[in-house]
């Protein structure tokens, strides 16, 4: 079953709801499915279902089914960049796709195949390629290795070595065919029942890619260059369609928040500011809380060490970083000096997969404490 819809109302509400910051493409799902940018009308496929979304407010996220529910737009000049792009997800897995290659869709401007293509989704087809698995004739999937994925085909291409993938902890950047050797036995970034918003980004005049999750750059990546995105394709939330392997559907199981397209690149996360401040996910895991507003205090993973950015009050002295256990006990402390701004790396490798919470202060007060993922 299909079901039209028309974008009348949206010609009044793009002011007040839209940053227009290169912003092309959005839908928060509020209890319907338009883009808020009025540049798109799409159809709705199967019988999605508006549910509670990530702020725990009814009918502002859509569940899809995994099985016929996804929406199309048809192509558009909006939906085609030369500078590059940004795809912003917010989404919670619900079940993960058994079909061909196991991919899950979250959104496709074409087929992974396609020259032009570009595209978000999740799989555990990295960890099965590292095992020398056969993902696309298998209809095991395994649960605990899902890692999210960056589409963007320049060329066109039958395989699946197109795609811009990061390995299990939130890795770099690499196409399948070479971090299929690159992955870790790291904690699963990706469960079912908990919110992960995500970012896609691609900046065609350096031709590097990023992926952020969680407010964190988790890789970057500079293969593919020259990207285009001019094909002629249909637009697909919640599946892909490819014209030549009808079963390559992707379809998700999963709630979706929100998800925004931008026109360029947006290669930066910050605590604060918006749209226009970098898109911030605020995320739980993600977000510090700052005891004194002239400190800062930020955590990722980059290249298999964990980064720590900081900033100190003015004058402040005998500072020191505390790494804590999630239960609060006591796992190591770092001598900061009398250093009022760095980025520090840490080797945490013989600490086991977890949930931890680092801890800025000095000898007399705390000033910020975050949780981090390892």
């Amino acid at each position: 079953m299909k079901k039209l819809f028309t974008t009348f109302i949206a010609t009044f509400i793009v002011i007040s709801l839209v940053n227009s910051q290169n912003l092309v493409f959005h839908l928060n799902f509020n209890n319907n499915t338009l883009d808020q940018t009025g540049n798109n009308a799409g159809t709705v496929f199967g019988s999605p279902s508006f549910t509670t979304g990530k702020a725990g407010i009814a009918n502002t996220a859509l569940r899809f089914d995994g099985v016929d529910d996804y929406l199309v737009f048809p192509p558009n000049n909006s939906l085609n960049f030369s500078n590059g792009f940004t795809i912003y997800a917010i989404v919670k897995a619900n079940n993960y796709y058994a079909g061909t290659c196991h991919s899950n869709m979250i959104i496709s401007k074409g087929s992974v195949t396609e020259a032009g293509c570009y595209g978000l989704f999740y799989t555990d087809d990295l960890f099965n390629g590292s095992q020398n698995i056969a993902t696309c004739s298998t209809p095991m999937v395994n649960q605990s290795k899902q890692t999210f994925c960056g589409a963007r085909n320049t060329n066109g291409s039958i395989y699946a070595n197109v795609n811009e993938n990061t390995p299990a902890n939130f890795g770099n950047l690499a196409q399948n065919i070479t971090a299929y050797t690159a992955y870790t036995n790291a904690i699963p970034p990706i469960i079912t029942n908990a919110w992960q918003c995500v970012k896609y980004t691609y900046n065609n005049n350096t031709g590097i890619s990023k992926m952020f999750v969680n407010d964190v750059l988790v890789g970057s990546n500079n293969n593919f260059p020259n990207f285009v995105s001019n094909n002629s394709s249909n637009l697909t939330v919640g599946r892909m369609i490819d014209a030549f392997y009808p079963t390559y559907t992707y379809q998700i199981s999963a709630d979706i928040d929100e998800i925004k397209i931008y026109d360029g690149p947006i290669e930066t996360t910050q605590i604060s500011g918006g749209d226009a401040g970098k898109l911030i996910c605020e995320a739980p895991l993600a977000m510090p809380k700052l005891l004194n507003q002239q400190s800062s205090l930020v955590v990722y993973s980059e290249f298999g060490s964990t980064k720590i950015s900081y900033q100190l009050p003015r004058d402040s002295k005998n500072n020191s970083l505390e790494i804590f256990s999630i239960n609060g006990t006591l796992l190591k402390t770092v001598s900061l000096q009398n250093n009022l701004t760095n980025t520090i790396s840490l080797n945490l490798t013989h600490l086991a997969n977890g949930v931890y919470v680092v801890k800025l202060k000095n000898d007399k007060h705390d000033f910020a404490i975050q949780k981090f993922i390892l």
